[in-house]
């Protein structure tokens, strides 16, 4: 038997970060997500799907998140949802790794995820939550995110790596 653990979106932040100039880092968020984590006994996570929608990333800067929109680069209006569902997850103490098929435009990859399960808790309403920090490394260039900025001398702006971070709080749905 199952536990299904639903990702409350009002709770939950999903975040990425990419190098500039290899000096700072580029910040952004995502605000529209959803997903699924099944669990069996002690919180044994067996799986994990969740989506991105494109269309709610944001950096600050207008002229930014319009180039990440567009057709250069996440194509939003083709490609609405990033997806990820676990195939292996393994365990070791604390250090928990998923293995799974990302989905980023029309390219799926192998990518992992490494968690970190910071405990339970109930909320005002006797709802039980878990919390959970999900971190992705992606490189740009497997998905065919190919950023146009270049700086002189042919120097890529931002770094090939993005880093995804969702820091989640799981509500319990069912078991």
């Amino acid at each position: 038997m199952y536990t299904k653990w639903l990702i409350d979106p009002l709770h939950s932040f999903v975040r990425f970060d990419a190098h500039y100039l290899l000096l700072t880092k580029l910040y952004g968020w995502c605000t529209e997500f959803d997903g699924i984590f099944r669990t069996k006994e002690h919180f044994a996570i067996q799986s994990i799907n969740f989506n991105i929608y494109t269309h709610s990333l944001q950096t600050g800067n207008k002229g930014r998140d319009m180039q990440l929109k567009s057709g250069s680069f996440l194509d939003c209006s083709n490609f609405p949802v990033i997806s990820y569902a676990s195939e292996t997850i393994q365990a070791s103490g604390d250090a928990i790794s998923a293995i799974g098929l990302m989905r980023i435009k029309d390219i799926e990859r192998k990518t992992t995820l490494t968690l970190d399960h910071k405990g339970f808790a109930s909320d005002q309403y006797g709802n039980t939550k878990a919390g959970i920090v999900a971190n992705i490394r992606i490189n740009a260039s497997a998905f065919n995110l190919k950023f146009d900025d270049f700086c002189r001398h042919d120097i890529h702006c931002v770094s090939d790596e993005i880093n995804l971070q969702l820091e989640l709080q799981l509500l319990k749905f069912s078991t």
